[in-house]
């Protein structure tokens, strides 16, 4: 469903939470057998976030919920964000927010072998959070829309 301006602005007004975790555990996931999944969610519009936070925080979850002995993870990073309909092609502005998690877009080869590490764990999440908007256009090339902004990261974690 499309959103006026004012609805949107109402609704992103709402997301202040800086962080939203979710743990699992799978007997499949995206291909992998009995997998852990930790799922963190960063909202970049809260007052809290910064990005040198949101590093910290990443590197502390994943840290404290796998088990010392592993030797890689494997990661996946999405972003929940407004698409703009092609204001060329319409009367009226509208808006579609568009969830990472509930989506589902991606496919298991954007998943990516992270070693166990802290430095590792660090650049991953550094990558995440210097991306520009107009970068995840590509997603969305045959649907007539554009990324107007990026609301929330989304990190997701995958032991096997």
């Amino acid at each position: 469903m499309y959103l006026s301006r004012s609805e949107l602005t109402v609704i992103l007004r709402q997301q202040k939470k800086f962080l939203t975790k979710n743990v699992h555990n799978f007997a499949l996931y995206r291909g992998h057998f009995n997998a852990q999944v930790l799922t963190l969610k960063y909202c970049i519009l809260s007052t809290e976030f910064t990005e040198s936070l949101m590093i910290t925080s990443v590197i502390k979850e994943v840290m404290d919920h796998f088990p010392p002995k592993q030797k890689s993870i494997r990661g996946l990073i999405e972003y929940d964000v407004v698409l703009q309909s092609n204001p060329m092609e319409q009367v009226h502005e509208s808006f579609y927010l568009w969830k990472a998690n509930s989506n589902r877009n991606s496919v298991p080869n954007n998943e990516t072998t992270i070693p166990f590490t802290h430095d590792s764990i660090f650049l991953f999440v550094r990558n995440a959070a210097n991306i520009n908007p107009s970068e995840l256009d590509v997603f969305y090339t045959n649907s007539n829309v554009s990324v107007q902004c990026i609301t929330n990261i989304v990190f997701t974690f995958i032991a096997v």
